[in-house]
């Protein structure tokens, strides 16, 4: 089998950026690269700078460009991947500006049709929607015969500004017709203009934020990245922001971010969820004219963050609007699949058709276990099975296996040994008692708490240790290997090694002088002594 190579990146203040496991021992050759860093898993076939065609990331979200057979088996399954369709997006573009005045240029304005599949009753339900800004904020659909306004359902029923909130990006399906509807809301906003030579490295690690307070809440509005954030406007329902601009080390010669302008804008498609401001990051305050601006082309490990406060003053007057919306001949599967199960394309007289019989997207009836990502054929690091993921160390077999995490929690292999897993337990006299354990197998010699006492050094001393007899220690049992500070604690019940000390309450008789002769001439006749298990506890003496 062939091996690989292991590279660790940090930052300038010496934290860790990412891992990376290649082909070759340098970024800028390797061609199969898995990345690991504080926002997921990421595999590419073109090298470090990508594009990354696999990937898993910790909110939750799996992205693939092959679905193939007999992978996953979850109770929950959710997956979503990205297909390059400029063509059709162009020409769904032109129909929605045109049926919409307009309304919807700023919503097609990417080449990517993001396909989502949701497992529902025991089906897969795939739908397609255009990826942008606003992706983040959908959450339900809706049915009826009619075109949706204020004064219908489901409309009608959400009597706060705060409840209809909570649906924006929601879809409306109109069962007469077959069109698509989506809730937006408009607000006086800011409108930030980004200069068309504005550009970032296409990792997924690599971004723009922008954040803004609304009713004492720190929302986020999604990241702008490569190509997307050139000539893009971002609405802003207020008069102050804050921008994040982080990069990664990889190499690159790109343009960055410039804004052109900024301004008042009196009904602008706003979006954003709730987050919170970057920690630990020193704020540069900027106003007026003086935008936030990027170098160009800019460096690598770049992590700064701007807060702009403008003159104008912001209404937080709100209105909430359905929004007619056309995808038309979308490819969603992807052809490039090695089996491609299933391979449709959504036009608008399918979608009403499935909507008339009260079932939108399209319900393949399959069960789910015949899905899985396609990074399980190709990846050697990581492998997504029923109800488990595994990692490996360059090669997927026993000897390299490392980690399993599964139901019953953390399992640990090393070299083909199972040597233990960290995972929940109860106590089995009663069960109502849960806690967490540390579980070591009878082919596991050892548990250790361990430090490197400097950078200099290449192994771990054990501070506190349990040993199998005649493994690091040659005592079965719990040793330590730094001074053990009990801070006024007590030390109960302790059995000395040759047996236990005497226990006894001695009085005696003090001889406090003595004559020349060698007669007491002075004594004390209270003294008194308690030994316990061998150690002398309490003493009188004069």
């Amino acid at each position: 089998s062939q091996s690989g190579y292991k590279i660790s990146e940090y930052d300038s203040k010496g934290m860790w950026v990412r891992d990376l496991y290649m082909d070759t021992p340098d970024k800028n050759t390797a061609t199969k690269v898995l990345q690991v860093n504080m926002n997921g898993i990421a595999g590419s076939h073109n090298g470090f700078s990508g594009p990354y065609n696999t990937a898993m990331t910790l909110d939750g979200m799996v992205y693939g460009d092959r679905i193939i057979g007999h992978s996953i088996d979850a109770e929950k399954l959710s997956v979503s991947y990205t297909s390059q369709v400029e063509k059709q997006i162009s020409k769904a573009k032109n129909e929605a500006i045109k049926d919409t005045g307009r309304r919807l240029e700023n919503y097609y304005t990417i080449s990517e049709i993001n396909t989502k599949l949701n497992v529902t009753d025991g089906k897969i339900e795939a739908g397609v929607e255009s990826v942008n800004h606003n992706l983040k904020q959908k959450n339900g659909n809706y049915y009826g015969s009619y075109t949706p306004s204020h004064f219908n359902a489901p409309m009608s029923l959400w009597l706060t500004d705060s409840e209809k909130m909570q649906h924006v990006g929601d879809f409306f399906y109109d069962t007469s017709t077959g069109y698509a509807y989506r809730l937006i809301v408009k607000q006086e906003s800011l409108a930030v203009k980004f200069n068309e030579k504005s550009h970032t490295e296409s990792a997924f690690d690599d971004f723009v934020d922008i954040f803004y307070k609304y009713e004492d809440k720190i929302y986020a509005i999604p990241g702008l990245t490569g190509e997307k954030i050139s000539g893009a406007t971002v609405f802003i329902p207020s008069n102050e922001f804050w921008l994040h601009f982080r990069t990664n080390w990889s190499p690159f010669d790109n343009y960055g971010f410039k804004i052109d302008s900024i301004k008042k804008e009196y009904s602008g498609e706003i979006s954003g969820y709730v987050s919170k401001l970057p920690e630990d990051i020193n704020i540069i305050e900027v106003e007026g004219e003086n935008y936030p601006e990027s170098e160009h082309p800019y460096k690598g490990g770049t992590s700064k963050l701007w807060h702009y406060v403008s003159a104008d003053s912001i209404s937080s007057f709100r209105t909430f609007d359905w929004i007619r919306v056309k995808d038309k001949d979308i490819e969603a599967a992807k052809s490039t699949a090695d089996k491609a199960i299933s391979k449709l394309t959504i036009v608008e007289d399918s979608i009403s058709s499935m909507v008339k019989k009260g079932d939108f997207g399209s319900f393949m009836q399959q069960n789910y276990n015949s899905f899985l990502l396609g990074f399980n054929h190709s990846s050697k690091y990581v492998q997504i099975t029923p109800g488990q993921i595994e990692l490996y160390d360059g090669e997927v077999d026993e000897d390299h296996k490392r980690a399993v995490f599964d139901k019953n929690g953390n399992n640990f292999y090393r070299n083909g040994v199972y040597i233990g897993y960290v995972g929940t337990g109860e106590w089995e006299e009663d069960n109502s008692h849960k806690g967490l354990v540390f579980h070591l197998t009878s082919d596991g010699k050892y548990m250790a708490f361990a430090q490197r006492k400097s950078a200099d050094e290449e192994t771990y001393a054990t501070m506190l240790c349990f040993s199998r007899s005649q493994s690091i220690y040659k005592e079965y049992g719990i040793h330590a290997g730094c001074n053990f500070y009990m801070h006024g604690n007590k030390i109960i019940d302790p059995v000395w090694q040759d047996g236990a000390g005497v226990d006894a309450d001695i009085n005696y008789v003090q001889i406090i002088e003595m004559n020349q002769d060698g007669k007491a001439s002075k004594w004390g006749s209270n003294a008194h002594m308690v030994f316990k298990n061998g150690i002398l506890m309490k003493v009188k003496y004069y």
